[in-house]
């Protein structure tokens, strides 16, 4: 009845409000801060001083508060009961997962048939099919199918394969083991690629045909992530028994199963990661289904198009930039293609799997090797624009320099947006997110690629040099920020990231005012529409970070952390000045120093 209670409480309030704008969070500002002296604090800092940090966990903030809202989504839906196909196929599968009853009781007797396979080789050709089966189902013993994210090459796709990293932490002390735990096999060169004939000439003892039988691949072009450590598994298959081998993959398969089979602290959580994982695809489309509609889509693309003009318009102001070059940037920006929400979406992939109520481990297997098969599907085919290297369940935005486009997945639009939101907190929020992207087009990386995502020299000796002035001063700036102790900031590390940081929240305030030209400028809690777009901005950005991961962010992370990516944009910017009245503070710039690049 409390239950109830409380939703019928909700409904009616929702009612109320739902033909009302949605704005920032007013209750977790420290107005007590002058905005000139710390605007991050200013923004959040009632909220930083009345949270801390999850046990167990390294940050804590507006992204971890969003991405926990989205799993629950996600366990919603897979709990979600429908006479529809692909749904039911989900929630049985999620129901197989929280059955441990039947999990334990099942045992490892779940790994029956392929203890059997293991148990029948007898050779090389019977070790490669099952080293490939074992890579369909998701299990990698020597060497692994590398992300989708990386197979295209020169505009194809192709089989990528890399080293699997071998520890010896919970590992048998076996001779195989420790050969391959110490195996380290950098190279300069990721993308090798080779034929069939090649493939066998170099690795012998990899019997390839039967390899690339097992995962129905018929162009059997193959790139080659470390050729000098497939070398040496190819000279260790001949080295070692088969015997010596049986007892490795036996061993390999228990243990890739052992957490499928032990109870889980959150069982929810990592049923659903685990179906995600397996059927990513078919996640995202429900997901998408469920929790994104055409009225969001349409108005991101508005966005979309607010921020295309906007970024127009600042690179014709340029005067740094000659014409022949503005016009080149310009036409980048508008061959831009923009996927937003889910990939197209074929249900008739799934005709075929098979789901037990009452087997999670093998619906597990089933399903990644649908996955990987379909996904396999695709190699030697020529890349094709509307193709997505993401689910729609993805929580994360996507610039490919080589495609020249941005992946706006379903759910990380749902972390950002709503369509109750007022202008200046979409802009703010999705919009900054979104340009960020955009900016990556001509970053320090970006601008090596033409508008047809091709590698060209495009920018004149004149303009790099000015670009590299302006870009050193951002490195300067970061570099000075402390992180803790005596650690900085890494300027140079995260200099791609901060060019997009700045151009981003650039062209999403031009952007944002495109779009509001012709409203009325409306007064909430006492604060403009221009001082709620910086505020949501902030708001965003909002986190609690322990010491162990500020020591990491000086050395090994490409972002700045969140308190200079507030900071260090928006007192780079005019119209926060201007918004705010700020004449004086502790990181006040002059207006002559001011950094603008994009």
């Amino acid at each position: 009845m409390k239950i109830f209670m409380v939703w019928l409480l909700i409904i009616v309030i929702g009612n109320l409000i739902a033909n009302e704008s949605q704005t920032i969070d007013f209750s977790i500002m420290d107005t007590s801060i002058n905005p000139g002296d710390n605007f991050y604090r200013y923004a959040n800092g009632k909220w930083l001083n009345e949270n801390s940090l999850p046990e167990g966990r390294s940050r804590f903030g507006f992204f971890d508060i969003a991405e926990n809202r989205t799993n629950n989504e996600l366990i919603l839906m897979m709990q979600e009961k429908t006479e529809d196909t692909l749904q039911k196929l989900i929630a049985e599968f999620y129901t197989s997962g929280m059955d441990t009853i039947a999990i334990k009781k099942t045992g490892i007797s779940a790994l029956a048939p392929q203890l059997e396979m293991i148990n029948k080789i007898s050779d090389n050709p019977d070790l490669t099919r099952a080293l490939a089966y074992l890579q369909l189902i998701g299990i990698n013993p020597l060497f692994e199918i590398h992300s989708p994210k990386y197979w295209e090459m020169r505009g194809t796709h192709y089989l990528y394969l890399r080293q699997t990293v071998t520890t010896l932490e919970n590992s048998p002390d076996t001779e195989i083991i420790q050969q391959l735990a110490r195996a380290i096999t950098p190279s300069s060169k990721k993308y090798n690629l080779y034929n069939l004939r090649k493939l066998q000439r170099a690795f012998p003892n990899i019997i390839w045909e039967e390899y690339f039988m097992i995962l129905q691949i018929e162009d059997k072009k193959t790139v080659i992530a470390e050729p000098d450590y497939f070398e040496m598994i190819s000279d260790m298959l001949a080295e070692y028994s088969i015997a010596e081998w049986k007892a490795y993959l036996e061993w390999k398969l228990l243990d890739s199963a052992e957490s499928l089979l032990k109870a889980s602290a959150d069982r929810e959580l990592f049923v659903m990661q685990t179906i995600s994982d397996c059927l990513p695809e078919l996640t995202g489309h429900l997901y998408t289904q469920k929790y994104f509609n055409n009225e969001t889509r349409q108005q991101v693309h508005n966005i979309t198009s607010n921020l295309q003009s906007a970024f127009r318009i600042r690179i014709n102001d340029k005067d740094w930039l000659s014409s022949k070059t503005k016009k080149l940037a310009v036409q980048k920006i508008d061959n831009f293609t923009f996927k937003i929400g889910e990939p197209d979406f074929n249900g008739s992939d799934y005709a075929e799997l098979q789901i037990d109520p009452a087997g999670f481990l093998q619906n597990v297997f089933n399903s990644r090797k649908l996955h990987t098969i379909n996904r396999l599907q695709n190699c030697g085919s020529i890349l094709k624009n509307e193709e997505w290297i993401v689910p729609a369940h993805s929580t994360n935005a996507w610039y490919s320099i080589n495609r020249n486009d941005i992946t706006l997945p379903a759910a990380y639009i749902n972390q950002l947006f709503d369509i109750n939101n007022d202008a200046a907190t979409s802009y703010a929020q999705l919009a900054t997110a979104i340009a960020h992207e955009m900016t990556h087009s001509l970053d320090d990386m970006g601008r090596r690629y033409n508008a047809d995502g091709k590698s060209k020299k495009w920018w004149k000796k004149s303009e790099i040099k000015y670009f590299n002035i302006l870009s050193q001063k951002l490195v300067n700036q970061y570099d000075s920020y402390i992180l803790i102790d005596t650690l900085h900031v890494n300027g140079k590390n995260t200099l791609g990231e901060n060019i997009a940081d700045l151009g981003g929240l650039n062209i999403a305030y031009d952007a944002y005012k495109i779009a509001t030209a012709a409203e009325e400028s409306e007064i909430l809690n006492g604060f403009s529409p221009d001082q709620r777009f910086f505020l949501a901005y902030a708001q965003k950005w909002r986190d609690i970070l322990s010491d162990d991961l500020k020591r990491q962010y000086a050395t090994g992370y490409y972002h700045a952390p969140p308190e200079f990516r507030t900071n260090g944009n928006v007192y780079n910017l005019d119209a926060f000045y201007d918004s705010f009245s700020i004449e004086k503070g502790k990181p006040y710039k002059k207006k002559e120093n001011r950094i603008n690049i994009w």
